[in-house]
């Protein structure tokens, strides 16, 4: 027969995980125009990623970049703006600049 357990399997898996990404709102994923918000303690993307990564989020987001930069995914001025975003340097001998007072009166980016 032309329908096996594999293809019901497949379509059923797609359908229910496209329900979840739906409700997960993993929807515009890809689009760089969306803005974020990573001012600590005042942005949404900010919170999202200390619950789920801690306290040291802003580790996770320093790795993120300097990843996508490495594999020239974006160039190193978007690197060097999402890295500022976050309040991080993108090189370790800048790191104290993590721990420095955010401005209250920063706009997402």
């Amino acid at each position: 027969s032309l329908v096996d357990i594999y293809f019901v399997f497949y379509i059923a898996s797609a359908v229910v995980g496209g329900f979840m990404g739906h409700h997960r709102h993993l929807n515009d994923l890809k689009n760089t125009s969306l803005p974020i918000d990573l001012r600590e303690h005042q942005g949404r993307e900010a919170s999202l990623f200390e619950r789920t990564f801690g306290p040291g989020w802003q580790h996770v987001w320093r790795v993120m970049v300097k990843g996508l930069l490495v594999e020239s995914l974006i160039s190193p001025k978007q690197a060097q703006s999402l890295a500022q975003a976050a309040g991080v340097a993108l090189d370790e001998a800048d790191a104290p600049m993590t721990q420095r007072a955010r401005v209250k009166n920063q706009k997402p980016i």
